[in-house]
This record gives structure tokens, sequence and C-alpha cells, in this order.
């Protein structure tokens, strides 16, 4: 996620995520965004008919991390949650180092 910081003037700091503080990504677990609308049942099901488990329910941003099925790879996993009805994305759950430096920048 990028964030906004103010100094003298409002400036996207899209330098912070880059490659070396985002290249790690979790083994196990993944997220999964879904609409609002739509509920989030059908993603609950899934988790349960996959055998994984539900880690954290993000309620405010209507998303869900996901521990995949121990018989099952990462990759297989997301591949069957794209599929559910109401989900609208499924990514990595990427580690990101908060002691990393920030750099602000003017522009």
């Amino acid at each position: 996620m990028i964030s906004c910081v103010h100094y003298k003037e409002t400036h996207v700091i899209a330098d912070y995520v880059t490659a070396e503080n985002v290249a790690e990504h979790s083994s196990e677990v993944f997220l999964v965004m879904y609409d609002a609308k739509k509920g989030k049942e059908q993603v609950l099901e899934a988790v349960h008919d996959y055998g994984c488990d539900l880690i954290y329910d993000y309620n405010v941003i209507k998303g869900m991390a996901i521990k995949k099925n121990k018989d099952m790879g990462l990759e297989e996993t997301m591949k069957l949650f794209k599929k559910v009805d109401g989900v609208i994305s499924v990514d990595y759950d990427y580690v990101l180092h908060i002691d990393d430096p920030v750099r602000l920048e003017t522009r």
C-alpha cells in the first residue's frame, strides 16, 4: 500500500515499496478481497470446503488473510479462491519491513 505524507504539501511515497522490501511473501498465507455487496459468506464457505484456516478478517476493508490447506500448494489454493463468487482479488501476503528507511522526496 502506498501512503501519503504531509510535508509542505502531500507527496506520494512510491519509492518506499521496492523489490528489496517486498520480495518476500508468506509461503502459506494469502489475502482475499471480496465484494461487500455480495458478502463474505461464500469466501468463508470456501475456507471450510478447501480445508483452509481463516487467519484474520479485515472487516473494515472487506478482506481476509487465509492460510492454505497443508496438502495444497499456495498458487493452487489461490487459483481456487479466484473462482469464488464475490471475490475481487487474491494476492500474496507480502512481507514489508517497517524498519526500512523511508525517503521523502519533494516534487
